[in-house]
């Protein structure tokens, strides 16, 4: 549908993110994710409607859609959009959030050498912002009652720690930049993504029956490979630089057409 907008199918699902996007701008009309703080919601169902519309925009960004999401937006609201405030990361989401800063930095020293060159930031700087060394203290401030981390967040916390310093004792050549890769490949990122989300799919929607469901058909590997890692929209910057303003071209994936097009209708 996606890659084929001249036909009905393809019609019906530009329609459909032209709604979804245009029912996001009377909450928020610069940011793609929405955070139910910022816009006042406390009530239980209207807050679970916002965490399905950000779940919508970011599988719609990985998975064909047209929101300019990059990888910055996906760092800076994933646990609100993947983890309930105040609940504890589970196993799925500490590794699904490592490989996502992993991505992004690969991003970021890839598509920004320029800056990387004429020193106007470094490594150490991208590192810095998506593996802070605050990160533990990061995640139990998200606790309104214990504080504590568990065991699986704190094993997180150090695998994000071993990550940054493997990350980090990596070469600067150039050679060695575009071999990352190969070594932490994009599509086991986008693998772990569509695993995610297809097992736990039941629960992200909820309870809610919608005449318009679509059931979630497979995808296969080929299919992932297929998914371009991201490319440029402009110069735009957005804070801490990581990558500008960054989309992925829309790929034919059926699953995430499904799963996107569900989370759109139950959230608008």
């Amino acid at each position: 549908m996606a890659t084929n907008p001249q036909t009905i199918p393809g019609q019906q699902w530009s329609q459909l993110i032209t709604l979804f996007s245009e029912t996001k701008k009377v909450y928020a009309s610069h940011e793609p994710f929405l955070s139910p703080h910022k816009l006042g919601f406390v009530d239980e169902d209207h807050v679970e409607t916002i965490k399905k519309a950000n779940m919508a925009t970011f599988v719609c960004g990985l998975f064909g859609g047209r929101e300019d999401v990059g990888f910055s937006h996906l760092n800076d609201f994933f646990l609100e959009t993947f983890v309930a405030e105040s609940a504890e990361m589970l196993k799925s989401h500490t590794q699904l959030f490592l490989h996502l800063k992993t991505q992004a930095y690969i991003s970021a020293v890839i598509n920004d050498k320029a800056a990387l060159l004429n020193g106007h930031r470094s490594r150490e700087d991208i590192l810095d912002a998506l593996f802070p060394s605050q990160l533990d203290e990061h995640l139990s401030t998200r606790r309104s009652g214990d504080p504590q981390l568990t065991p699986t967040e704190r094993d997180f916390v150090a695998h994000a720690q071993d990550r940054r310093k493997s990350l980090f004792e990596e070469s600067d050549s150039e050679a060695a930049i575009l071999a990352l890769p190969k070594k932490y490949p994009w599509e086991d990122f986008l693998k772990d993504v569509h695993t995610y989300v297809a097992s736990n799919f039941d629960n992200i929607i909820g309870n809610i029956v919608s005449s318009h469901y679509i059931s979630p058909c497979s995808t296969s590997a080929k299919t992932l490979r297929r998914i371009p890692r991201l490319r440029e929209l402009g110069n735009t910057q957005i804070p801490l630089e990581l990558e500008g303003r960054r989309r992925f071209r829309p790929p034919s994936n059926p699953l995430k057409e499904a799963e996107v097009i569900n989370l759109m209708i139950l959230s608008t």
